[in-house]
Parts: structure tokens; sequence; C-alpha cells
């Protein structure tokens, strides 16, 4: 009597290529984080299984009965994936996972076997959301039950981003990103699924007093260190003042001694000559004003915050002695810093300035790192389509866009980091209601190479 031919599923082994016409190779099945977002072309030195969407497997069977010389062409394996109960049920089809292909809303799937027992390679594309996890089983059973498994897979994003730093004003030193800052960009960034890594070395950047916003992006580019993980790579550099206005403001008053304090703080203009912030210094001798000696005037910072200061007049070397009996007129015109003040500025590229100089002239040193934490994510976010910029698709996020400030969030301060104003206050992390928000944006949103590439470059 001869016995029935049986085949057995033994084996399962995930496989992958570096690129376009390589061969096949094999990987663990060990559970582990999935970048969906990324390709073989990134870092391409090195092998990557655990880049891209697609997760490619392959099954073996043996005979355990009958001739096991005869050929196994044919033998059936059924594929099905198990998602996580946390997973996110409200995809469009696009986003779900799928075997064979993206969008294809297929959860299982039969293949046959060559004559050596191997299935072709086949593929499981994972969802677009990330923090989904999907573990893959390949079995012999026509029901799609039990099996050997691969995964679980966790769907999440990987970007990167350089530092470059610029001289300080007035020494040799630079405005350096400090490690608070960059730490919160990771953690932040982690709880949306995105893990953000540094590459280095950081550059330095000769000092300049206020970029301008036009010339951000040829700054950036200037000192951007080309190389094969852009378009997946920002760039954050600081500055002293970045895209800055200023304005006139006038002050008249009467000295009745020879020396004079300002009865104000001001925001002065720090940029050009050796008095920047002057732009008029009278007093009145008769009829005629005339110009107050450069000499004659000093000013005094706010030990807190450095870039107020008061204004002070000395004459007590003359050329004129006011005093109670004669009163001198004076007056003066002040360039300063205002009406509003830029600490980070994105315009939504990839080329990020974060101001440092400026941070340090109206803040106190504690405030310096929780405020410059969130404008490093915030300036972040923008560079990846929040709020209503590129990528994201035009008025996507109409449900939560501020209508007094473009591009920016709704919620507050305390709910999410693309509140519109810089603060101690201000988080570190997207918010999410009911399903939608910046997280979810940053969740879903397709930041593969067609898209970035336009981008971030």
């Amino acid at each position: 009597m001869t016995n029935k031919q049986i085949s057995k599923l033994i084996e399962l082994v995930h496989v992958y290529k570096t690129g376009s016409g390589a061969d096949w190779k094999k990987s663990t099945l060990d559970a582990r984080k999935q970048y969906i977002n990324l390709d073989s072309k990134v870092d391409g030195k090195n092998d990557h299984p655990e880049f891209g969407r697609a997760i490619w497997l392959k099954a073996r069977v043996q005979w355990i009965s009958g001739d096991k010389t005869k050929s196994l062409a044919g033998q059936h394996v059924y594929w099905y994936t198990e998602g996580a109960k946390t997973n996110n049920k409200k995809l469009t089809k696009v986003q779900k996972g799928s075997f064979d292909k993206a969008g294809g809303s297929l959860e299982k799937k039969p293949s046959t076997t060559n004559k050596d027992g191997w299935t072709d390679p086949v593929p499981f594309c994972l969802s677009m959301y990330g923090g989904d996890k999907f573990t893959i089983y390949a079995t012999s059973d026509s029901g799609y039950k039990a099996g050997m498994k691969a995964g679980p897979y966790t769907v999440w994003r990987k970007l990167w981003f350089q530092v470059s730093e610029m001289a300080e004003r007035s020494s040799k030193n630079r405005y350096t990103l400090p490690p608070a800052v960059t730490k919160a960009v990771v953690s932040g960034y982690q709880k949306a699924k995105i893990e953000f890594s540094e590459k280095g070395p950081r550059g330095k950047i000769p000092h300049q007093g206020n970029t301008p916003t036009s010339d951000m992006s040829k700054l950036g580019k200037a000192h951007f260190i080309r190389d094969d993980l852009i378009p997946f790579k920002c760039h954050l550099m600081t500055c002293d003042y970045g895209g800055q206005t200023h304005e006139t403001k006038e002050v008249k008053d009467k000295l009745k001694s020879a020396t004079w304090t300002s009865p104000a703080y001001y925001l002065l203009w720090p940029h050009g000559g050796s008095i920047p912030w002057k732009l008029e210094a009278k007093y009145k001798s008769g009829k005629a004003w005339k110009d107050i000696p450069v000499t004659n005037l000093k000013t005094s910072v706010n030990a807190s915050a450095p870039g107020w200061q008061k204004v002070h007049i000395d004459f007590s070397k003359g050329p004129v002695s006011p005093s109670a009996k004669a009163p001198l007129d004076v007056k003066l015109k002040l360039k300063c810093t205002g009406p509003s003040c830029y600490l980070g500025w994105g315009g939504g590229t990839s080329h990020i300035l974060l101001c440092t100089g400026m941070l340090r002239d109206i803040t106190i040193t504690a405030d310096r790192n929780p405020t410059q934490r969130s404008d490093a994510v915030h300036e972040i976010g923008h560079a990846l389509g929040l709020v209503n910029m590129q990528p994201a698709a035009t008025g996507a996020h109409n449900a939560w866009l501020d209508s007094t400030h473009a591009n920016h969030c709704k919620q507050p301060a305390n709910k999410c980091a693309m509140y519109w104003a810089s603060s101690t206050a201000r988080l570190t992390t997207f918010h999410s209601i009911g399903g939608t928000g910046c997280n979810e944006h940053l969740r879903t949103q397709d930041f593969s190479r067609s898209v970035m590439q336009p981008l971030w470059k």
C-alpha cells in the first residue's frame, strides 16, 4: 500500500532586496519597528530590511509521507494577518494594510509552491497609521488557522535632522542648540510614531545679525550636508535674529540734572554700527537742536533679559550743564526690535531657523530651553505639513485650523505644539480629539521619497 502524499509547512522567512534587480536576502522574523517611509536608497551601503511599507515573506513545505523525492510544485500555503486590537479602524482603503499591494484591502491570500517547496515572495503592505501592529501567518490550513508567524511589525516613520550653529554676536562661541532641545524633538515626535535622530557633525555658520527670511533657504543649503538621507533630513540652524522687524520709539524729556536715565526698558536693536539703536539723540541749545555726543550716551541691561536696556545720558563732563533752575530739553529716536519677536522661522521648508540670539535677549535663563524646545518641534511640524501646509492635502486640517493665525492650530498651547505663540507652556506634542488632529496627520501622512523630494532638499 502506497503512503498518501502529505506535505507540511516547515519554514517561514522574511526576505528583502537592497535595490532593483538585486537578489533576495533573508532576515529574521523578530518583532520590530518597520519604517514605512524609507527605501533602499537610504544608507544604501548597509542592508535595512526594516525600511519600507511592504513586508516580504516566503514559506517552504516538505513531504512528511509518501515519495519524498516527488516534486512539491503546486502545494498550497495560505497567508493571513492579524492586526492588534488597538489598530486604527477608521483608515481609508489606501491607508489600510493589505497583501499584494497598498490599498488592496486583502487580509488573506493563498499561494502555491515550486518544485522545491518554496512559495514566491509574498508582500504584505502595512497600514499607514503610525503605531498599528500586524502579525503575519503562513499555514497549510485552508481555513486560515494557526501556522507559523512573523512579527508583529509596528508601523513607524523615520527622519533625521542636521544641526548648524551660528557664531555668537560678540564672542567666539556658537549659539549652541542644547541637548534639552534635541531630546524634546526626539521624544515629541516619538509620540506620533516618528523616530528622529540627529545626523552629525554639527556645522558652524558665520555670524549674521538679522537673517532675512528670504535668505533662509540659501543659508541653509550652503551649510547642509548632502547625503543619502535626503529627502528625509531637515536642517535646524541656530541664528541671532531671523526675519526680525524693527520700529522707532520716540522719547522726550526735560533734564534737571547732569545725568538722566530713561524711565522704561527698551528692546534696543543690536545689529550694525557702534550704537545701532540710535536714530537720533539731541538736546536743545537756545532755539537750535544739537546732537548729543556718542560719548555721552550709555545703556544698562536688564539682568534677566539682557536685550531690554535703559538709555543713559551723562552731561557731567559737558558740553552742557542742565539743572533744576536751567532744565534741558532732550529727544531720542530709538531703533527697537518689534513689534513682534520671532523665535523660530521655517515657513514650511526643511531649513529652519531657531533664533537663539533673540531668545537670549528677551527671556530669563530658566525660560530659554523650555521655549526653544517647543519652537524646534513646532517649526519641524510646519515642514511636515502642519497646519494645511505641504505635503498635506488642501484643506485637510480645516477642522482645527486657527482662523486668526494662518497655518496654526486652534488648540491652546497646553494642548498642541502647533499653537501659534512661543512660550514655556506650549507643549512639544500634538493634539488628538476624537481620532483627528495634528497627531493623526503625522501618523497617517505619506512621507515617502516621492512626496518629500520636492520639499526637503
